[in-house]
């Protein structure tokens, strides 16, 4: 009797699991907004690429990146408002997630929140003790970054969606795949990377925007971004977003895909194969990734 119902329960089960596998299907979605605008304020208040222009005499740099720092400008720096001054290297440039004392130092602590709900959204945000384009090469390190569920990462660059002059450096589709005694289940994330204020050889912040784009309707929707932005020299204010609504995916899932990139972006090797000094790789190398 007892190995009857263990057997009708286990043809329960698996006829629940064909099922759920039959009314999967692939779609494809458009990407939401403008790829290359944060998707959260950072707390960096950049004046526009017009602005900056005007005060060269003062800024002295062949890009711009002009920046509102109120409480770090001495009284004859300071506008009549009182508002703002021009910032220089020397300047500190702490941000909601990252701030430093007057020696540099991390004096903020790690962040992470998580939204419940149908579709999930959380944040996490802090310092991070590398220079701003280290972090982004650690980003573009594909094989560091493949997330340890998907069994198949295969990265695509996609050239035509470039824009220098949007200073939209690269655009990568990624399939994800994860296999299972039914069968494997695909999906594709598109990113694009953007130096949004400073230059490409000298970036003040960096966008990464990413969303699926197609693929499985087990994952019905992904998307997110990172943001990086100029602390000092030595350290890189760290952000990432991202929200989700996926099959047998929860809050505790998120948390962990939020933490692991964050530590990542502290602990893994950079590929500077992808971001050579002064220009755009010719082609991006994805030769590291582990399948």
């Amino acid at each position: 009797m007892a190995l009857n119902r263990v057997l009708k329960y286990f043809m329960l089960m698996m006829g629940g699991v064909i099922l759920w596998f039959s009314c999967a299907h692939d779609f494809s979605s458009d990407f939401e907004g403008e790829v290359d605008e944060a998707l959260v304020d950072s707390g960096s208040s950049w004046l526009s690429e017009e602005s900056c222009k005007k005060k060269e005499d003062l800024v002295k740099k062949e890009y711009f990146w002009c920046k509102y720092f109120p409480s770090l400008c001495k009284k004859n720096e300071a506008s009549t408002s009182g508002s703002s001054c021009v910032a220089t290297e020397s300047v500190l440039h702490s941000t909601h997630y990252c701030k430093l004392d007057e020696r540099g130092n991390p004096a903020s602590q790690d962040y992470i929140h998580i939204n419940g709900g149908d579709t999930l959204s959380g944040i996490t945000g802090g310092c991070v003790l590398r220079p701003i384009k280290e972090v982004w090469a650690v980003l573009l390190n594909f094989g560091v970054m493949k997330p340890e569920a998907i069994h198949h990462f295969q990265p695509v660059e996609r050239k035509d969606l470039e824009n220098f002059a949007r200073r939209i450096f690269y655009v990568v589709d990624v399939r994800n795949t994860v296999g299972s005694f039914i069968g494997d289940v695909k999906w594709d994330v598109r990113y694009y990377y953007t130096v949004s204020h400073g230059s490409y050889s000298s970036p003040k912040q960096i966008v990464i925007n990413f969303q699926k784009i197609w693929g499985s309707s087990f994952i019905e929707y992904i998307r997110g971004g990172y943001i990086l932005d100029y602390v000092s020299p030595q350290v890189t204010s760290f952000v990432m977003t991202q929200a989700i609504k996926a099959t047998q995916y929860d809050a505790g899932h998120l948390r962990k895909d939020l933490s692991g990139d964050f530590a990542k972006a502290r602990t893994q090797a950079p590929n500077w194969k992808n971001l050579p000094t002064e220009s755009p790789a010719a082609e991006l190398d994805f030769s590291n990734i582990p399948n």
